[in-house]
């Protein structure tokens, strides 16, 4: 069985496809939580695994680590990639997934002449079909490096903002639910994206209608489409 894959499928957008669930989760979490912490002690810093795993588990596993469990997919950004990378002298215990992740980043830098993205999805996929939560981190991976998607998406936030009062309370409240799950507030603009565009999770669900999701998705379509057709050039 194959470890891990690693595919540029769309201009900057790398997908990483781990065969372990596990795997991709480690692979991904010093960079993940670099990158949107919902802690700021370990958001933006540098940690120890062993610091990090005894907050993680006192404060949503009861006790018990279990990071690998609550996260589908994960998606970071290369200035959080690179953020990490460039203080690995700093980072008090180094491990495989680690050094696997510094292979990449640095191979994929090299070829790269601007910002770029890793998307993460496993073959054991704890939200269904890892199809889906591919389709999530490329919402992701588009709002950041497509200028012309984030602002399209940006507008449909505002006029959200602009429009009737219990609407305004909706989003309000499901980026209250966002934080609440664990995303930094950073990123919530991002994850209503993603969620809208693709589909959206329990929590969500009451809050949002398939009404409002509409034009999310459509944006979603039409962009995925342009933006895997110019790879495939």
């Amino acid at each position: 069985m194959f470890e891990f894959r690693i595919k540029e499928i769309m201009p900057h957008v790398y997908h990483l496809h781990f065969s372990s669930h596990y795997e991709l989760a480690m692979s991904f979490l010093r960079f993940e939580e670099y990158y949107e912490s919902e802690n700021e002690k370990y958001r933006k810093q540098i940690f120890s695994l062993d610091d990090y795993m005894e907050w993680y588990a006192k404060t949503h596993g009861e006790g018990v680590f279990t990071y690998p469990e609550d996260w589908g997919g994960f998606n970071v950004p290369s200035w959080a990639l690179l953020g990490v990378r460039r203080q690995e002298n700093r980072i008090p215990d180094v491990n495989k997934h680690d050094r696997r992740m510094f292979m990449l980043i640095d191979w994929i830098a090299d070829r790269e002449d601007q910002s770029f993205y890793f998307i993460g999805t496993s073959e054991e996929c704890i939200d269904g079909d890892h199809k889906d939560t591919l389709d999530h981190e490329i919402a992701h991976a588009l709002y950041t490096v497509n200028k012309e998607y984030m602002k399209e998406v940006q507008a449909l936030l505002q006029d959200w903002e602009a429009g009737e009062n219990h609407k305004k309370k909706d989003l309000s409240k499901a980026r209250q639910i966002l934080k609440d799950v664990g995303y930094h507030s950073s990123t919530v603009d991002d994850e209503i994206n993603a969620y809208c565009s693709t589909g959206l999770c329990e929590e969500l669900e009451e809050v949002i209608s398939k009404k409002k999701m509409k034009p999310f998705q459509k944006l979603f379509k039409e962009y995925k489409k342009k933006c895997l057709s110019e790879k495939s050039k």
